[in-house]
């Protein structure tokens, strides 16, 4: 009798096959997953955007989101009174999403009527390279962010 025990090449290839055959089909799918994750916090920073907007003219006060490029973040701020300011929210991109610094402004400011307090425009980058504007007009508070790849627009909504 043999008292050897063990696995032929054929076995051992077998079952490295059946791996790759496994991988190959959970890869795409985290691909996926990550995209679908990019694409929501670039939702969630428009709609605390137009959050911040809203707040201002229900409160009526000045609401301001700050944008943090060097630790690729965002924070709403509400100004209590004349120096004292709260914490709203704090939120840091995760997902690919990433704050492009393109000028010297790093806040958007609403008046307590929903005015922003500066016209500007503000880039954004995912994961695969593509760039996407952000612009808030200055008399409605309109918040649009389109792919400056393909011109997509991704909401008109106008909010009154």
């Amino acid at each position: 009798t043999n008292s050897h025990k063990g696995y032929t090449i054929i076995e051992l290839l077998a079952i490295l096959a059946i791996f790759a055959i496994i991988l190959s089909i959970a890869v795409p799918k985290i691909t996926i997953l990550n995209r679908i994750k990019e694409q929501q916090e670039l939702r969630e920073f428009r709609k605390d955007i137009l959050y911040a907007r809203n707040r201002a003219i229900v409160d009526n006060k000045r609401y301001t989101v700050y944008l943090n490029y060097n630790d690729n973040s965002y924070m709403i701020k509400c100004n209590i009174t004349v120096n004292k300011w709260e914490t709203v929210k704090k939120y840091k991109f995760e997902y690919g999403i990433e704050l492009i610094k393109n000028s010297e402004h790093n806040k958007i400011s609403f008046t307590g009527s929903g005015t922003a307090s500066v016209a500007d425009s503000f880039y954004i980058k995912d994961s695969k390279d593509r760039t996407y504007v952000l612009t808030v007009a200055v008399n409605t508070g309109k918040v649009t962010i389109r792919s400056i790849d393909w011109g997509r627009i991704w909401s008109k909504m106008d909010i009154y």
